[in-house]
């Protein structure tokens, strides 16, 4: 096989579409995200294991910035070489309750993937003992996935392979791939007009896209009105709830209904959309399912390696049966989106991909769902691996992993659809679910959520352990029966 020259652009160098859309909600068009991994201690660890995985990460597939061509049309693509932000230590100890808070205040920190820092390191230590550790990264960067595949390379010493020889292209390189780009346009957009003025094939998707903006359109015009109604806090901020549940009594519950670990997870977020009162009991819910799309081999640049199938359904009369229901129609929509692995969302209505590689960000975020597609997100991370289980000689108590809006305010969240953001992540003998809720109106404040979460989890006959206590469930005296 033929080696690709140094400065050749090879198909891994360019940002994917989901690359791009992330970006673009970094500059200010749509809901800004980031990821967030979560690492708790019962010991305070050292400073050397600190920096030691603050420069595995530095050495990683992370150290890399988005780079915009000076070519008009041409792909964006990585560089290596971005600006590294030293490791953040909060000097006072935070009391066990205000564990989640310290990590929403932690994902607050401005990333930029283009001229700043693209992740940081930061660690806090627990007032009754042990220690916090949060990484926080640009989502245009990688996903959940990418960012624990980051920390797992540090850990075992796995970086010192990444290629350091990525820098910005010559003139002449992004010259040709943006004729090639403008080409993919002119041919795309001559089958498109003729699928959709002739054959009559795309119609219903340009009939969708437009009915959609018009949506879009109406939603934010009332986000202005019910943010200024009065109704929601002026101060308001995402609502967040970090929780521990046994792992063999999750998957026992999921057995005995017929279902997965999965559809549990699923079945639990859709529920709290019912008893937050986001959703009524007679409608249908639409749960986006986020899923790997990498071929499972070790990607020295890992990207945002997913794509989403969406789960649309209606309880049929008891909200606590439903886990084969949502198994097989799970399925249906894992293998309806398998073979495209490029989310629809991602996607402009019936127009050519390269359409978003030409047109200015402002148009590319209406071609394409700037928001939600769903009325949450229930994304399952899987099982974290054994090498996570400790860093260095520390034993790690407990790890999440996340989405976090920053800075996200109450008219934004508002005006797009999407109510919960929740992830699941197995880690040794126990899952824990991060769970954010973004409607202002459902969940005021974060133990309005935390409340909600824990109840639901409690009529499953799990126990939940939330991250900002130490008695399960609610804390009530006679355990989680005495709720009901």
């Amino acid at each position: 096989m033929t080696p690709t020259p140094p400065d050749r652009p090879s198909q891994t160098d360019y940002l994917s579409l989901v690359d791009m859309h992330f970006v673009r909600t970094h500059r200010g068009f749509g809901m800004p995200i980031v990821m967030q991994g979560i690492w708790m201690f019962d010991d305070v660890v050292d400073d050397d294991t600190l920096t030691e995985i603050h420069q595995g990460i530095a050495n990683g597939h992370l150290d890399r910035r988005v780079i915009r061509p000076y070519i008009p049309g041409a792909r964006h693509y990585w560089a290596r070489g971005a600006s590294i932000a030293p490791i953040q230590y909060t000097t006072q100890a935070i009391p066990r309750e205000q564990i989640v808070d310290w990590c929403n205040e932690r994902a607050q920190t401005r990333l930029n993937p283009e001229h700043g820092i693209g992740w940081e390191l930061s660690t806090a230590r627990i007032s009754d003992g042990g220690m916090v550790v949060s990484l926080v990264c640009s989502h245009a960067l990688t996903d959940a996935r990418g960012l624990i595949s980051a920390v797992n390379a540090a850990v075992s010493g796995a970086t010192g392979n990444i290629a350091t020889n990525i820098k910005r292209k010559p003139l002449w390189s992004e010259l040709t791939d943006a004729l090639a780009q403008y080409w993919a346009f002119i041919v795309g957009s001559l089958i498109a007009f003729y699928r959709i003025f002739i054959q009559g094939s795309n119609r219903d998707e340009v009939v969708r896209f437009m009915r959609r903006n018009r949506v879009n359109a109406l939603r934010k015009r009332r986000a202005t009105t019910v943010a200024k109604s009065g109704k929601v806090a002026p101060n308001w901020s995402e609502a967040t709830t970090i929780i521990d549940i046994i792992a063999d009594e999750w998957d026992a519950v999921a057995a005995k209904s017929n279902g997965t670990s999965n559809s549990l997870f699923v079945c639990i977020v859709s529920n709290l959309l019912f008893s937050s009162g986001a959703r009524g009991l007679n409608e249908h819910v639409t749960i986006g399912m986020p899923f790997d799309v990498s071929d499972g081999k070790t990607q020295e640049l890992r990207s945002n390696a997913l794509t989403m199938s969406t789960l649309t359904w209606k309880p049929r009369g008891s909200r606590y049966g439903e886990l084969f229901l949502i198994r097989d129609k799970s399925r249906e929509a894992f293998q309806k989106v398998a073979a495209n692995v490029v989310p629809e969302e991602v996607r402009p209505a019936a127009l050519p991909l390269a359409t978003l590689h030409i047109v200015p960000d402002r148009i590319a975020s209406k071609l394409t769902h700037a928001g939600s597609v769903a009325d949450a997100i229930a994304s399952n991370v899987g099982t974290l691996p054994d090498t996570l289980t400790k860093l260095g000689k520390y034993p790690v108590v407990s790890t999440a992993a996340r989405a976090v809006h920053p800075r996200l305010t109450a008219t934004q969240a508002l005006a797009q659809d999407l109510v919960i953001d929740a992830c699941l992540l197995r880690n040794g003998d126990h899952y824990t679910l991060s769970i954010n809720g973004l409607d202002p109106v459902r969940f005021p404040n974060s133990r309005s959520l935390r409340n909600l979460a824990i109840k639901e989890l409690e009529k499953w006959g799990l126990v939940p352990q939330s991250w900002e206590s130490d008695q399960p469930g609610l804390g009530i005296p006679g355990g989680p029966s005495a709720l009901f």
